[in-house]
């Protein structure tokens, strides 16, 4: 039997760039914006010009350089791969993908990086996303699409993990139910 392959999304989920982007936005544009201000993956609820400066934030160079993965996310990472093939699958701005990939690097082996943009094309068991056209996109294949929660995702309905620690038990109970995985080895 392969393994059970378990996709990961990096923005959001991994790694939260949010309140990075909105001190600057704050700073730049005199607002007092909070991560729960943003209540939709597209940023339509913020200012043209504010919108615009967070997708330029978003094309730098080097977006990635000074990120890292907290205690957790390592952890995480760990115990997934007891159960099966644990791949980040992330979608890129073309401006950052260096960045991206040389940040994933430290964490994974280049053949469980997937750079792309319909997540629900990737063969796979498991998501964890925080967008939700990727989680409803995924579902609709058939496997296990966890919604990571941020504001922007309040309305989906499913499987959700408000932190990394949660995404633990219902990916064990669809591995054992879907008969991927034996845990009584």
């Amino acid at each position: 039997m392969s393994k059970p392959i378990i996709l990961l999304d990096m923005d959001g989920v991994l790694v939260d760039h949010t309140a990075e982007i909105l001190k600057e936005v704050n700073e730049l544009f005199g607002k007092s914006y909070v991560p729960g201000d943003i209540t939709n993956f597209e940023y339509t609820n913020f200012d043209p010009e504010e919108r615009d400066f967070i997708y330029r934030w978003w094309e730098r160079s080097d977006c990635y350089d000074l990120s890292r993965l907290d205690d957790t996310a390592i952890f995480t990472i760990k115990c997934l791969r007891e159960w099966g093939r644990v791949m980040v699958c992330s979608t890129p701005f073309q401006g950052h993908i260096a960045s991206k990939y040389n940040f994933l690097r430290r964490y994974f082996d280049h053949k469980d990086i997937i750079l792309c943009y319909n997540k629900d094309l990737i063969k796979a068991d498991v998501l964890v996303d925080d967008k939700p056209s990727n989680i409803e996109a995924f579902r609709a294949t058939g496997g296990l699409g966890i919604i990571f929660d941020q504001p922007w995702n309040h309305e989906v309905l499913g499987a959700r993990a408000y932190v990394l620690d949660d995404i633990g038990p219902p990916i064990m109970d669809y591995l054992m139910e879907e008969n991927l995985i034996d845990f009584n080895i």
